[in-house]
């Protein structure tokens, strides 16, 4: 109606034969590709027909199947692929009550998901999909059937060194993605480019895999990377974009309907002009809420130029605006320079912040990002740059001021570094340097703080 515009159901009175309610060939399907398949079923009958004995309702010796269920047969689906059965719902207990179904609501007779996940075959691409009355007999057994659905779970891609990476006019730069999912089958894969905002895509490398994920705790994960050549890497090549395409079988990686990526993190690329290095460094950098303001601090080595710092704001962590400039202090005797900022209007919900210092020739170097949150800040790891090459970034999320203890492990708990750090209250970066020369693989990195102790899997490449 038009005050209650729903759609329709599909609504069934079975008969005591069990039979077919619902058939549909489906097509289209990618192979040895996993996929839900399920419905939406609710139990219309209260109190219908006759108890397992015959009686009817207002009979002598009638028996109730339980608290306002369904006297009679209860609703029971079977799920069946290409013939064959693959999942039966169960019974389907009626929640609502007599009284409201008499009055003609239905209000407290809920509706129930059921389904099943199956997984195609090596070319299997379509299966005719039934679904069938699966409990004989008629005293009882109405049911409604709504939102058949056929749907599959993807990847999610987790880019590093971060989703809007830094190279000098001309350099090499490498972009790594740690591919996870649910299921552990999306092992083929390809990095493509845009020069166009994503309106197109070029591949840039051939299919690759299969990889070997492994289970993480939560999802099978894998990591592949693309050396971005300088033929790509000019001035005119900032903004373009890059991403990862996956599949489950090598043919499926040239199919657009069978090939997926993450349709919310991508990678785009920053150029900058390198042409004279910064001599000075970034420290450390700080960003926490005081006062309902954010307050961004930081330290850099000393300074033998003019030296400007520029702090970027984002809402996305990927587009940054600029909200405000400190000169530097032009003092080269000063081993450390100490700066703040702090943003004038009133900090809400979650923003994203970092440093950029340059000198007057326009030269930059970047501060890692901070996310900040107005909720409270415990004791916790925030980004980490994963893989690692020269040196391992990662930033400490704390309440209160504190001193910490950083330590990288080898899979044998073998301590090969170890720092000492002071994290003030809000986010914190702090970087590991000079591990170019330790060898490739597995290591831990661990975070003491008092009592409380981080551990974090990272990669050596």
């Amino acid at each position: 109606s038009p005050s209650n515009p729903c759609g329709y159901m599909l609504v069934i009175n079975s008969a005591y034969k069990t039979d077919t309610a619902f058939q549909f060939g489906v097509t289209n399907l990618c192979p040895n590709t996993y996929y839900e398949i399920s419905a939406w079923i609710k139990n219309i009958c209260s109190k219908c027909s006759c108890d397992s004995t015959g009686t009817g309702v207002s009979g002598a010796g009638y028996i109730p199947f339980a608290l306002n269920d369904s006297s009679g047969v209860q609703p029971n689906l079977a799920f069946d692929i290409n013939g064959i059965d693959y999942y039966s719902t169960g019974n389907i207990v009626h929640t609502g009550s007599v009284a409201n179904q008499q009055s003609g609501s239905d209000s407290t007779n809920i509706w129930v998901k059921r389904g099943f996940t199956y997984l195609t075959g090596p070319a299997q691409t379509s299966f005719t999909l039934s679904i069938r009355n699966n409990a004989p007999g008629g005293g009882g057994n109405d049911w409604a059937l709504d939102d058949i659905t056929l749907a599959t779970c993807l990847p999610n891609m987790n880019y590093s060194p971060s989703l809007n990476p830094a190279v000098c006019d001309s350099n090499t730069i490498t972009i790594y993605d740690t591919v996870r999912s649910y299921f552990n089958n999306y092992t083929y894969y390809k990095w493509q480019r845009s020069i166009n905002n994503g309106a197109t895509w070029t591949d840039v490398t051939a299919a690759l895999g299969p990889a070997s994920p492994t289970w993480n705790g939560t999802a099978w994960e894998y990591i592949t990377s693309y050396t971005i050549p300088p033929s790509n890497t000019t001035l005119a090549d900032s903004g373009n974009l890059y991403r990862v395409i996956v599949a489950t079988t090598a043919s499926n990686i040239s199919n657009t309907n069978c090939q997926f990526t993450d349709g919310i993190s991508i990678i785009t690329l920053n150029v900058i002009n390198c042409d004279i290095p910064l001599k000075s460094d970034l420290l450390t950098a700080n960003a926490k809420i005081i006062n309902d303001q954010a307050k961004i601090s930081w330290t850099s080595s000393r300074e033998t130029e003019l030296m400007i710092y520029d702090i970027e704001k984002s809402i996305d962590g990927v587009n940054f605006i600029k909200i405000g400039s400190v000169a530097g202090t032009n003092d080269n005797n000063a081993e450390k320079n100490y700066y703040s900022f702090t943003e004038q209007q009133q900090f809400t919900g979650k923003a994203y912040y970092r440093i950029v210092m340059k000198n007057i020739s326009g030269s930059k170097k970047y501060s890692q990002t901070m996310p900040l949150n107005k909720e409270e800040i415990d004791f916790s790891l925030g980004n980490v740059i994963n893989p690692f090459s020269t040196e391992l970034n990662f930033n400490i999320k704390t309440k209160q001021n504190t001193k910490i203890e950083v330590s990288l492990l080898d899979l044998f708990g073998k301590k090969v570094i170890f720092r000492n750090y002071m994290a003030y209250s809000g986010i914190n970066t702090f970087s590991l340097s000079n591990t170019e020369n330790l060898a490739k693989g597995v290591y831990i990195l661990q975070i003491r703080s008092n009592e409380q102790v981080l551990n974090y899997k990272v990669l050596k490449n």
